[in-house]
């Protein structure tokens, strides 16, 4: 779990998340970057869980990885989550949501199962989601170059508490 230690405002970039290497197949702690590239990211983009209502979303980066930025007001000690299937073409880290929002869609399958709900607009979607025949065509998944992944020190922007939930 990563907590906000102080305010933040709408907008803010909360966390940075560098990818440290490229893992052979996804894990439930990976982060899905392109079509068959799945990453480890630093500390403490790597303990950030998972809500229905998600207080960041995520941008891709220049570190081959996500930054988290504030979707609302964040108050401090406030955990930070983010919703996994705005990266996730298919979710495996957690089959039954248990994270206590309002609009808790109870199951998460990832992009491929949520992208034709009405109700479901996300803000904030990794860039390889974002491809126009990934969105009008939900059988075919187009392939992509695996993207590079730069090695980097376990840094973040978020000074919060990274421990494994």
């Amino acid at each position: 779990m990563v907590v906000a230690v102080h305010a933040i405002r709408p907008g803010d970039l909360v966390v940075i998340g560098r990818a440290v290497q490229a893992v052979p197949r996804r894990t439930t702690h990976s982060f899905q970057v392109d079509w068959d590239t799945h990453v480890d990211l630093d500390e403490p983009a790597r303990y950030l869980n998972h809500s229905c209502d998600p207080n960041t979303g995520i941008q891709d980066n220049s570190h081959g990885g996500f930054d988290f930025i504030a979707l609302r007001d964040i108050a401090p000690t406030e955990e930070i989550t983010w919703d996994y299937e705005t990266s996730e073409y298919v979710s495996i880290a957690i089959t039954h949501c248990l994270c206590g929002a309002a609009n808790c869609r109870t199951t998460i399958h990832g992009f491929q199962h949520r992208h034709h709900d009405p109700h479901w607009q996300p803000t904030h979607l990794a860039n390889y989601l974002r491809d126009e025949t990934t969105v009008n065509a939900p059988t075919a998944i187009p392939r992509r170059t695996s993207t590079t992944v730069a090695n980097g020190p376990v840094t973040g922007r978020c000074h919060g508490a990274a421990d494994r939930q």
